[in-house]
């Protein structure tokens, strides 16, 4: 299962998905993007306690997780300090997390990820050897898809998105 929100104060949406594994540890990632070049923030890592859980990415960048009646709440705090609430719910219909994952796309210095909320909003980011450009939109006729999943208790990271020629 995947779960998506807003991050208050911001124009951000977040997506949490968190991987049952068959040892003491789960995986878990969280993914914050508003959109725009300023705030894009990915974590992933280990967590013992998958209804409550903290991780910390590349750029200092925190988040912490709590589970509340069934779905995931918590703070984001960025490099700077600056530290926004959140609040998700269950991700249904084509609601979830989107990624290029594509070793073509990686080896041209391509990546991209979105956020799709319940009610079809995105929030993306794409980058082109680092740097940032205009997202564009996701959509069926655009793009092949196939979103994050979890297959077995495991996180299937394979074939995500790639452009559909």
């Amino acid at each position: 299962l995947g779960f998506v929100g807003t991050v208050e104060g911001t124009n951000a949406f977040v997506s949490i998905m968190v991987a049952d594994s068959d040892t003491e540890t789960d995986e878990a990632i969280v993914y914050i993007c508003d959109g725009d070049a300023e705030l894009r923030e990915w974590f992933r890592g280990p967590v013992d306690d998958p209804t409550n859980f903290a991780l910390t990415n590349d750029t200092g960048a925190t988040v912490t997780v709590t589970t509340v009646d069934g779905a995931f709440t918590g703070e984001f705090t960025d490099a700077t300090g600056s530290t926004h609430a959140f609040e998700t719910e269950e991700a249904t219909g084509d609601a979830g997390l989107y990624e290029i994952d594509d070793p073509d796309a990686a080896a041209d210095g391509i990546w991209a990820a979105w956020v799709v909320d319940n009610n079809g909003n995105q929030r993306g980011a794409f980058l082109r050897s680092g740097t940032f450009q205009p997202t564009p939109r996701l959509s069926s006729t655009t793009f092949r898809l196939s979103r994050f999943s979890i297959k077995s208790g495991f996180i299937e990271m394979n074939g995500i998105i790639a452009p559909n020629n």
